[in-house]
């Protein structure tokens, strides 16, 4: 059975390596995607990888929170959580893309930074949702 520092650690890896493939697929210098209206396949492709980013950035943020709030020296509400994950995430959606503008092949599209933002934004909503529900399954099985 994992131990509770175990898994503080293992939720802090798993938001590396989402990073880090962020990085990796962002390092490639040319992707050749098909040709559809308003590079449709590549806004699905970003919003995709923020939404699976910001799930695992949420992740790494709740297992943690007791360390966080500890070094913040206050109480998070939801609505404080929610605003700090976005804002996180985005600042690193952000610097992917100034990043991209240094590859050669690729450049920096403040619409990717958008689907970017719409990802994690979505990545938060899913998660709020599921865990209303977990708590009213968890309430009506008393």
């Amino acid at each position: 059975m994992l131990s509770i520092k175990h898994f503080k650690q293992l939720s802090l890896i798993q938001l590396l390596l989402a990073s880090l493939i962020c990085i990796y697929f962002s390092s490639i210098e040319y992707i050749e995607l098909p040709n559809i209206d308003f590079d449709f396949l590549d806004k699905l492709l970003h919003l995709s990888a923020f939404f699976i980013y910001g799930l695992s950035l949420q992740v790494a943020f709740i297992v943690n929170m007791e360390s966080i709030e500890k070094k913040l020296k206050m109480k998070l509400t939801a609505r404080k959580i929610c605003i700090i994950i976005f804002v996180i995430g985005s600042i690193f959606a952000a610097s992917d893309e100034i990043h991209q503008y240094y590859v050669p092949g690729r450049s920096a599209d403040i619409m990717d930074w958008v689907f970017d933002n719409l990802g994690i934004a979505l990545s938060l909503l899913f998660y709020n949702s599921i865990n209303k529900i977990w708590k009213k399954l968890s309430e009506n099985s008393r």
